[in-house]
């Protein structure tokens, strides 16, 4: 397979943003967001989870509220929902361990062992990073493989984390068993 230059994916990447905000601007919910960081898929049903940018002056993360989590329900037409309050404090909402107005530090609620950040990458934009193997890479979905269980206690035998690599371009998979 051939390997996509630097300059082609940051020129998709831009008509994607563009794109987005037209959708957005019709959007309530997107208003305030620049774009989608990236996204939670389960096995369980269709629906995700969408963590977008949540920009103040439009240029500044929100110090109170960087990142935004919506349900994109594609079992429901894409109708967007907002986490529950359960959902938000014990499996999918976002703890900060640092906030500052370049960089913000954090884990999900559900699962505290991986740290991620938002911070600006090599083009001066904000996306989220987290370390695979010992490499930084920019996490562009997470795939929850979900088997049985509760509510309260499902049964996950394996995360997939998928990213790239900013300095090679090479897109990553890690496996994580919770």
């Amino acid at each position: 397979m051939k390997m996509v230059n630097r300059n082609k994916i940051q020129l998709i990447m831009a008509m994607i943003v563009t794109f987005s905000l037209s959708i957005m601007a019709d959007n309530p919910i997107h208003q305030d967001s620049l774009c989608s960081l990236f996204h939670i898929a389960r096995s369980k049903d269709k629906n995700e989870i969408h963590y977008l940018l949540n920009l103040r002056n439009q240029q500044i993360p929100d110090v109170t509220n960087p990142i935004k989590a919506v349900w994109i329900m594609n079992a429901e037409n894409q109708q967007e929902k907002p986490l529950t309050y359960i959902q938000q404090k014990f499996a999918y909402g976002i703890v900060y361990d640092v906030k500052t107005n370049d960089y913000f530090k954090f884990h999900f609620a559900g699962y505290s062992k991986r740290v991620f950040e938002l911070k600006r990458n090599a083009l001066n934009q904000f996306r989220v990073f987290t370390l695979s193997n010992n490499r930084e890479i920019e996490v562009t979905q997470i795939f929850i493989h979900i088997t049985g269980g509760s509510f309260w206690f499902p049964e996950i035998p394996v995360i997939e984390l998928h990213g790239y690599n900013p300095k090679t371009n090479n897109m990553v998979t890690e496996y994580i068993k919770p």
